[in-house]
This record gives structure tokens, C-alpha cells and sequence, in this order.
């Protein structure tokens, strides 16, 4: 609520000779007014105009009650400015604890959300790790640890061509090897030559277990008769492996030329030519 001042000078001006009358009394009723309404700092600047307008006049028992009144009134004033004061520094201390625990609440949930994504991520690295795994076991042949006969064929379905060469060896007296040494020993035959075979051939060459002591082997970008030097090679490597108990070990091979057919078909023919070297003598390449 505010008083409208600007009017109330008009009306109490308007007799220019009780003017002076006039102002000591708005003063004083100015004073009383903001008083009332509790705005003491208002009222104590009214009082002091009242006071001073007219403080020749006034006797000393007045003024000693003018100078009670202007210190309660002062008093009051200073009061309600530190009550103001006072709120609105408790106001600005629970904003600040507001914000301070918005801030921490904020700062917790950027911690949570980090951990979250860096467990996510490691839980994403585990799965890709679990799912690589799970996929090389399906396609290794977990003896020789090269790839199984399923994984070998497809590669040979994807890449025929006349620029691949196809190989199929199988290990000369292998029944041989296991009845009169062991099936142990058998098995470590089988690792042995494998890896052999795996170290005589190219970086994008493949190789597989095709069958029991049968390795495919597929030669890609060559012709045949580079393919025909990989495979003496083969050979050659293998017969030369130093082995416990007299044991000597020899490769049958057929090598064939690939050309656009089905891999069933190229599957045969090669079988045939393995076939070919184990009747003729075994230990050679027939193509």
C-alpha cells in the first residue's frame, strides 16, 4: 500500500495562507500514516522533515517527545532493515545450498553416467571378444587347431576361379602309424605334419582338414604351374620331418587347376588325382 503524496500537497496548498499549518500537519500525518503501515523508514524521514520544519516552535517538553518519537520510529526502521536483511541473507543461503546441491547432484549423475557407459563398453568388448572366440571355434579344427572341413569348403565355394590352385594331401601309412605306435602318436602326427604343411604355404593361402589324415589346401592368384612348386615344396618338407621309433612321413598329393564349376566337382576330380599318387608309388604330386 502506498500513499499518494503529490495529491495530498495539492489539496493542503491550495489555502496559501495557512500553507505553513498546512505542511506541519501532512508531515506529521505522513509520519503516522507510514507508521501504520509498518514502513518505519518512511515514517522516520517524514518525522525528521515534521521535526525540523517546525522545531522553533516547538517547547523543550515537546521536543523532548519529538526526539522520543524519532527514536522509536529510528528504532523501528533499523529493526525492519535487519529483520530484511536478515531474511534475505537466509534466502541467499539456501539458494546457495540449493545450487551447491544441485550441483553435486548434477556432478554425482555425471559420475554414474560414466560408469554406466564405461562398463557398457567393457561389457560390448566382452561380448565382441566371446563372439570372436565362439566363431573360431566353429570353423577350427580343435587337433590341428586349421580350419575344419565345413569352413574350408565354403572358402573354396567363395573364391573358385582359374587363378587358384587345389591341393589335397593325405598322410601315406597313416593306419599304419596308428596301429603299430598308438593313436597318441598317431595324433601327434597329425599335428605335426599340419603345422608343416601351414608354414610351407603363403600368407593368403588356406588350409583345412578335409578328413581323417586329409589336408586341403587352396593356392590363390597362381597358375598351375606355380602351384605345382608349392606343392613339391609341401612335400618335400614333410618327408623330411625327423620323427622317434623309425617313424617316416610321406604326402600323396593331387593338385588341380580351378576353373568355374562347382566345388563339389573340383572336390572330385582332385580326389582323384590324390588318388592317382597314392597308387603310383605315393610320396609325389599328381596333377
Amino acid at each position: 500500500m502506498h500513499l499518494d503524496e503529490v495529491s495530498a500537497f495539492d489539496l493542503f496548498f491550495q489555502d496559501v495562507n495557512g500553507a505553513y499549518l498546512y505542511r506541519d500537519t501532512l508531515y506529521s500525518l505522513y509520519a503516522y500514516a507510514y507508521n501504520g503501515l509498518g514502513e518505519y523508514k518512511k515514517a522516520s524521514e517524514y518525522f525528521v522533515k515534521y521535526f525540523e520544519y517546525d522545531a522553533e516552535y516547538y517547547s523543550a517538553a515537546n521536543y523532548s517527545e519529538s526526539v522520543s518519537d524519532l527514536f522509536d520510529y529510528e528504532t523501528r526502521a533499523l529493526k525492519e532493515e535487519l529483520r530484511l536483511k536478515s531474511e534475505l541473507k537466509k534466502n541467499e543461503e539456501k539458494t546457495v545450498a540449493l545450487q551447491k546441491r544441485g550441483l553435486i547432484t548434477a556432478g554425482l549423475l555425471v559420475i554414474v553416467l560414466i560408469i554406466s557407459i564405461i562398463i557398457l563398453l567393457r561389457m560390448n568388448t566382452i561380448r565382441e571378444r566371446i563372439k570372436k572366440k565362439l566363431y573360431i571355434e566353429t570353423i577350427t579344427d580343435h587337433m590341428t587347431h586349421i580350419y575344419n572341413r565345413n569352413h574350408i569348403i565354403d572358402l573354396l565355394e567363395q573364391n573358385i576361379s582359374n587363378r587358384m590352385c587345389v591341393i589335397l594331401a593325405d598322410i601315406d601309412n597313416f593306419k599304419d602309424i596308428n596301429d603299430t605306435h598308438g593313436h597318441l602318436m598317431g595324433d601327434e602326427v597329425l599335428i605335426r605334419v599340419a603345422q608343416t604343411i601351414q608354414q610351407s604355404i603363403r600368407p593368403q593361402d588356406h588350409m583345412g582338414r578335409y578328413g581323417g589324415e586329409e589336408f586341403l589346401i587352396l593356392l590363390n592368384d597362381v597358375d598351375l604351374e606355380a602351384g605345382a612348386v608349392i606343392a613339391e615344396r609341401i612335400l618335400r618338407t614333410v618327408e623330411g620331418l625327423v620323427w622317434e621309433d623309425g617313424i617316416k612321413t610321406t604326402l600323396s598329393i593331387g593338385l588341380l587347376q580351378g576353373y568355374d564349376t562347382q566345388s563339389d566337382a573340383l572336390l572330385h576330380e582332385v580326389d582323384t588325382l590324390m588318388y592317382e599318387a597314392k597308387r603310383s608309388g605315393k610320396n609325389k604330386v599328381v596333377y
